[in-house]
């Protein structure tokens, strides 16, 4: 199930060039009044949808310092 250090690097960039482009352009007018529906966020506006994309990173920023933090991880790889 591991995937290649290359790999994750492109998913990630990818994902980065994605999430970048959502932002590049201007918001319509009445962005205000735009809605998502998420299937387990339910219908939330753009402030919302800013808000929980904000709070999913956070918590994969500290997901990430918790690993790095391990005992022995990298395993078998010194840095």
């Amino acid at each position: 199930l591991a995937k290649p250090l290359e790999a994750l690097l492109q998913q990630l960039q990818a994902s980065l060039a994605e999430t970048e482009g959502g932002f590049a352009g201007v918001l319509p007018s009445k962005a205000g009044r735009v809605t998502v529906s998420h299937p387990v966020f339910g219908v939330n506006d753009i402030p919302s949808i800013f808000r929980l994309m904000a709070a999913h990173e956070q918590r994969h920023g500290t997901q990430i310092l918790q690993v790095l933090q391990e005992p022995g991880f990298p395993l078998g790889v010194k840095l």
